[in-house]
């Protein structure tokens, strides 16, 4: 059965006058059933007035269209959710009536409230981590400002291991607050160069000695701030696990097919990491949180995209983003 569940009907006078045989497999009626019946009586109470309204209002304005969002009553007399267009043809002598072409969204609605509920419990986990973590650690932090004022010798030397450890607390807290919101899944987006995106993503990170180099421009539909923090995430785990001195981190499209790919001239990453470059906590630097490639892979997952990670042409490290993996017009339909 076809992921988009879709099928038309003419209406003439509020009475079903053709029906597609695809009705069937997503009403579960045969097209004679529901030809000559009247059309309201199949939509749900509360949507009645609207549609009735809208097709005595337009009857005479041939050529009009409109869209709307519609429970109808199947087989089984359960309700589903459509999206209907409907086409005023009734001066066409060949329908005479008004056509409707609707889509089956029910399951997209469905996993769209799931993904809300989703998204309203890791923005609670990030409240969470953001408030009862970090005002004990400032306090912390506070009194051991103080305490580093009177101290020397072997006990400076604790109070430095002490700040050391407490700062790492707070990457932890912050790289946790990061990965929470990068795997809610991305609902608005706008257009974004990312040519620019990666410009000032390079500008916010140390990156020391090392360079850009932002090739062929990539336009597409995104979250500029998740993309922008994709990006910061990328830069650091280059920068940090080489030596900056003739660094090139480059930025550019794909060749064979819509994405864009981050590549440096490093020393790469050994296949035999690879898989686990990506999970949550894995991390060969000694002070990192191991949190920087998860949230990469988190914010291109909640995009609909696909990340993988090779040898770049150098060498080092090549991190490919395929933006048409999951059309995003299409993430929020999958069951």
């Amino acid at each position: 059965m076809s992921r988009y569940r879709t099928y038309w009907l003419a209406v003439t006078s509020g009475t079903i006058t053709y029906v597609s045989q695809s009705a069937e497999n997503v009403l579960g009626f045969e097209p004679s059933e529901l030809t000559g019946e009247n059309v309201v009586s199949y939509i749900h109470p509360d949507d009645q007035a609207k549609i009735a309204q809208d097709l005595s209002e337009y009857v005479d304005d041939y050529g009009y269209t409109g869209t709307y969002r519609v429970r109808v009553r199947d087989s089984n007399g359960e309700w589903r959710v459509f999206e209907a267009r409907a086409a005023n043809l009734l001066d066409d002598p060949f329908v005479e009536g008004i056509v409707l072409n609707s889509r089956d969204v029910t399951e997209k609605q469905r996993r769209k409230r799931k993904l809300e509920r989703q998204n309203e419990r890791l923005d609670q986990f990030a409240s969470i981590v953001a408030h009862d973590l970090r005002n004990p650690l400032n306090v912390a932090v506070g009194r051991l400002d103080l305490l580093a004022e009177n101290v020397d010798g072997d006990q400076a030397d604790t109070v430095d291991t002490i700040q050391r450890q407490l700062g790492r607390i707070e990457d932890i807290i912050e790289d946790s607050l990061a990965l929470a919101q990068s795997g809610e899944i991305v609902t608005e987006t706008d257009e974004v160069d990312l040519g620019a995106v990666a410009r000032e993503a390079w500008a916010n990170v140390d990156t020391g000695e090392a360079s850009l180099a932002v090739g062929d421009a990539v336009r597409l539909s995104g979250d500029r701030h998740r993309l922008l923090n994709m990006f910061e995430n990328l830069f650091r785990n280059s920068v940090e696990h080489n030596e900056p001195t003739d660094l090139t981190v480059r930025v550019s499209a794909l060749p064979d097919e819509f994405g864009f790919y981050v590549e440096d001239s490093g020393t790469g990453i050994p296949a035999e990491e690879r898989e686990k470059a990506f999970e949550r906590g894995y991390t060969t630097n000694r002070d990192g949180t191991g949190f920087g490639l998860a949230i990469v892979q988190d914010i291109v997952q909640a995009h609909g995209w696909e990340v993988s990670l090779s040898d770049g042409a150098d060498g080092g490290a090549r991190f490919e983003v395929a933006c048409d993996a999951i059309p995003l017009e299409q993430q929020t339909e999958l069951a």
